[in-house]
């Protein structure tokens, strides 16, 4: 049974989705116990967006959504343009935990993290019995155009399209969207594990 649930990032402040899918794992678990600390029963898939401008290496990444509340859309628009690059990507990270919290070996659009690198915020450490599958649309910003989508949709154009994000429907968004690509490499895993 798959139970969607939120989880509340506020103390997150982390520029690597991986980082910040091993905190949500972390963070899952002690939600969904209501407090109680994490006995590994229960597996949790997790996922998180980035956006990334070519113009600001490393950002906004998982920090979007605080780009967009302070500078908007249109803020993401003028930043391109003043830097005169407007190409950016979309990347999804899923973190798998199994309830064993096994330490799965790297495949190919995976990520296993050594157990030296640390998260502090998740009081562990980072990657351990976490497998990463990882999703990117590769596009332009443009001025905001479409209603329907969310965030950042109405000022990305996937390469090869000519309409944003907003302006496609569901359907056409999900055949290229960066979360079905990271799904699907879960999913392939997950049939053969």
């Amino acid at each position: 049974m798959l139970e969607e649930q939120e989880v509340d990032q506020q103390k997150i402040v982390e520029k690597k989705l991986a980082q910040v899918a091993d905190y949500l794992c972390s963070a899952a678990g002690r939600q969904r116990l209501k407090g109680e600390p994490f006995k590994g029963s229960i597996s949790f898939v997790v996922e998180d967006t980035g956006f990334y401008l070519d113009c600001l290496p490393g950002l906004p990444g998982p920090l979007i959504k605080w780009f967009l509340k302070t500078i908007g859309r249109k803020g993401i628009y003028d930043i391109c343009k003043k830097f005169d690059n407007y190409r950016a990507r979309g990347v999804t990270i899923v973190g798998y935990k199994d309830k064993k919290g096994a330490v799965y070996p790297h495949t190919k659009g995976s990520r296993r993290l050594r157990m030296g690198d640390s998260l502090r915020s998740s009081g562990g450490d980072f990657g351990v019995g976490v497998k990463f599958f990882k999703g990117e649309v590769e596009g332009k910003v443009v001025l905001e155009a479409g209603e329907d989508g969310f965030g950042w949709d109405p000022v990305f154009v996937p390469d090869g399209e000519d309409r944003t994000f907003a302006q496609m429907s569901r359907d056409e968004k999900n055949e290229l969207s960066m979360r079905r690509k990271a799904f699907e490499k879960l999913k392939k895993f997950l049939s053969s594990n």
